[in-house]
């Protein structure tokens, strides 16, 4: 080999490899951590993405665990509560640690995006921080996942256009980040595209409906380059006897014990400044375990009744 010929092969060594180049999949073991804003705090709510992951691999012993913050930004601002968002940001950063995931999916820039372009340069920062931190702990997958467009819902709801010219610019910065660190991207954006009037995706425009979430969970599935199943799924969330709503219930019930456990309502007195009051009650919080681990058995006895191409 050539000394040129040697030194590119160096030079190419140096560049992550383009994750999209190889197929995702989760193994036996992962813990799938979901960090961002609004978006994807809410999905808990749903589950719609948990079930349709964890299904698709019956055989595998996957935890998934939500530590997105509505509102929040790669900053932090949200966690931040009483304190300054530099204390937020490591709020953020702990629970990360905590959580040990192997596997990450992270969705920010909504919020940032109504900065417009005074707020590109410290949102591009500010998630190569982000980045850079998370990737201390070495997951062995990240995927970043980009806000949904701004659905024009038509007066007296405002004109997004404008709006969408900014988001798609802060998406942009986004889907350059995965491209550089060899990460996943997902562009909801574009996958998920207006909604039809028979069908809004937002109730507001920007935050989901039910029906919203059942159809970013399919996109998401699909920029991860999966094929779709068929579940046979009532998409506007009533009981079904079917065993893929039956497990999303579970999965529902298990992250609001979770959610509770790291995020109870009253944990400015347990973790915060009046925690003199009531920081006994701190020792509660493991108690939360017991019920998690229980409807986790339930979701995995479910889970071992799909084949992986669904039911």
């Amino acid at each position: 080999m050539s000394v040129a010929g040697a030194l590119l092969v160096l030079l190419l060594g140096t560049v992550p490899a383009p994750a999209q180049n190889a197929s995702f999949a989760l193994r036996d073991g992962d813990r799938v951590a979901f960090i961002g804003n609004t978006f994807f705090e809410r999905e808990q709510a749903h589950s719609y993405l948990e079930t349709l992951l964890a299904t698709r691999w019956p055989d595998r012993n996957v935890t998934f665990r939500n530590l997105a913050w509505s509102g929040d930004t790669v900053f932090g601002h949200a966690r931040a509560g009483f304190e300054t968002h530099e204390q937020g940001f490591e709020r953020l950063l702990k629970v990360a640690r905590q959580a040990k995931p192997t596997v990450l999916f992270i969705s920010y820039g909504m919020s940032e995006s109504f900065e417009g372009e005074k707020g590109l340069t410290p949102f591009r920062q500010g998630l190569d921080k982000l980045l850079d931190k998370l990737g201390e702990l070495k997951p062995r997958e990240t995927v970043l996942v980009s806000p949904v467009r701004h659905e024009d819902l038509g007066r007296p709801f405002p004109d997004p256009a404008r709006h969408n010219k900014d988001l798609r610019r802060y998406i942009d910065v986004i889907k350059d980040a995965a491209a550089k660190r060899g990460y996943r991207f997902v562009d909801l954006y574009e996958l998920m595209g207006d909604g039809d009037k028979s069908r809004r995706l937002t109730d507001n425009g920007i935050h989901l409906t039910p029906y919203g979430y059942w159809r970013a969970a399919l996109a998401v599935e699909k920029g991860l380059g999966l094929p779709q199943r068929d579940l046979k799924w009532n998409p506007d969330g009533k009981v079904s006897p079917e065993p893929a709503e039956k497990f999303r219930r579970l999965a529902i019930a298990k992250n609001v014990q979770f959610f509770n456990q790291w995020r109870p309502q009253n944990e400015t007195y347990i973790f915060g400044f009046r925690r003199n009051e009531q920081g006994q009650n701190a020792r509660e919080m493991p108690m939360f375990d017991k019920p998690i681990a229980e409807l986790e058995a339930q979701m995995a006895k479910v889970r071992a009744g799909f084949t992986a191409t669904g039911r």
